[in-house]
């Protein structure tokens, strides 16, 4: 989805005009002071390996229909992102899971077409719930080995988080793990360390 060009401010409705505000020419109301900085998704996703088998979906809708993906999705506006990939798991395939950790992070900046992209990838451990792929976006879901993930039309980055947290399975939980006690000035916000 391309980013929004305001012409107008969201807040008062007086036009928008050019300022150089953080090294960047960005829409500026002299009314208000709103500035339009950027344009930003954030999306989280879950890798959940049971049985040494990991997770995967077959995406029933574009962007990448066909393609074996780890379960994910946008977060809402009031989300926390380990809360996003969870919903998102348990919508697609009927499971329900917890975060163990953040696993991964993929930053993709945007240009003028799209919006700058943050997508966030949490381990999971199982809790309940039995496999029922959803089908307006997914037209299958199943745990698979990690040989048979080469032969799978699957999506890239699902393929390096599966084998990352494929290969720390031995192994204490890989990734940044929640921390607790620390003023971050927000209920709502997480850090992980």
């Amino acid at each position: 989805m391309p980013p929004e060009t305001y012409k107008f401010c969201p807040r008062c409705a007086a036009p928008l005009l050019p300022a150089v505000l953080g090294g960047r020419t960005r829409g500026h109301c002299p009314r208000c002071g709103f500035v339009h900085w950027s344009e930003c998704t954030i999306g989280a996703g879950g890798v959940l390996i049971r049985d040494g088998r990991v997770l995967l979906v077959r995406r029933a809708i574009e962007p990448g229909k066909g393609r074996w993906t780890i379960p994910g999705g946008f977060a809402e506006e009031n989300e926390k992102a380990e809360e996003a990939a969870v919903r998102e798991v348990r919508e697609e395939t009927g499971l329900v899971t917890e975060a163990v950790s953040l696993l991964a992070v993929r930053d993709r900046p945007g240009d003028r077409a799209l919006k700058h992209d943050v997508y966030l990838v949490f381990l999971l451990a199982y809790t309940s719930g039995a496999l029922h792929p959803q089908a307006e976006e997914v037209s299958a879901a199943g745990f698979f080995l990690p040989e048979e993930l080469a032969e799978m039309n699957a999506a890239p980055l699902s393929l390096a988080v599966t084998r990352l947290a494929l290969t720390a399975a031995d192994r204490p939980a890989p990734g940044f793990k929640p921390a607790s006690g620390i003023n971050l000035f927000s209920a709502a916000a997480r850090l992980y360390c």
